[in-house]
């Protein structure tokens, strides 16, 4: 079975390790040394009148990932030596990714001390350790789109109940997902909706125009637009859709173009 450690490539922020000519290997003859199961700490509370504790749950631990980073041959000139620098310096937490575990990645930054072991001959590697921003993996983004009604557009006289239809995701991994919704309107004006029956959560933009288009995070609430529709206090949106780990069932209303974009979690 493949690791993260034995991946011999794999790429950070966007980049590829071989596009500086270094490789993530072993370099003594020690065994790989990795964690297994992730790092969690048992949170439970003991009774009064008994000695017997009773689990309340986990905390869990983001794991580092030191990695070994051997020069190919050799680091050839300054400015390829200070563009690995560059490269695995910059701030922020992003995505590293293991040729070994292509779907799979880990949102870390650079963190501690890092060596530089060498021969003096412009050859070497390097030892530096990257923290991630949580005990977690993500797989790929996954997109599913539904049509919603017909995209003929119609007059404003029409009284009709508002198009409906139901759709399935089923979210793999460990972990409930919130989701991105992006909703291009058509048709009559008139609200547009994604409903979860499975845990009762939802998006819900009321009495859209026309040609309106907003992206929706519900992880961030943040809503985007590129529309004139302005919400008052009112008429606010509700965006706390949720995806739960297995399958979803949800009602879309309205006549609109409605993407959802998500992304399966893993505790690893």
């Amino acid at each position: 079975m493949a690791t993260k450690l034995d991946s011999t490539l794999f790429s950070f922020n966007g980049k590829r390790c071989e596009d500086f000519g270094i490789i993530n290997a072993q370099v003594n003859a020690a065994l790989f040394s990795e964690t297994y199961l992730t790092t969690r700490q048992v949170k439970e509370e003991k009774a009064s009148f008994t000695n017997r504790s009773y689990l309340m749950g986990y905390d869990y631990t983001a794991d580092d990932i030191p990695l070994t980073l051997v020069f190919e041959s050799n680091w050839k000139t300054e400015e390829n030596y200070l563009a690995v620098q560059e490269w695995l310096s910059v701030e922020g937490y992003h995505p590293i990714i293991f040729d070994k575990f292509p779907n799979v990645s880990y949102l870390v930054t650079y963190s501690g001390s890092s060596t530089l072991s060498h021969n003096g001959l412009s050859q070497g590697y390097i030892n530096i350790t990257f923290h991630r921003d949580s005990p977690f993996a993500y797989g790929s983004v996954v997109k599913d789109s539904v049509i919603i009604g017909s995209k003929t557009i119609h007059t404003s006289d029409r009284d009709e109940k508002p198009a409906q239809q139901f759709h399935e995701i089923y979210l793999k991994g460990t972990e409930p997902c919130l989701p991105v919704v992006r909703i291009t309107k058509y048709g009559i004006d008139g609200e547009v909706s994604v409903h979860n029956r499975r845990n009762n959560t939802k998006v819900l933009l009321p009495k859209l125009a026309l040609g309106d288009y907003f992206e929706i995070d519900c992880d961030l609430e943040m809503i985007e637009s590129k529309s004139n529709t302005v919400f008052t206090i009112g008429n606010l949106p509700q965006m706390d859709l949720r995806l739960e780990v297995g399958r979803n069932k949800l009602l879309f209303t309205g006549e609109a173009l409605v993407e959802i974009l998500y992304q399966p979690i893993f505790l690893q």
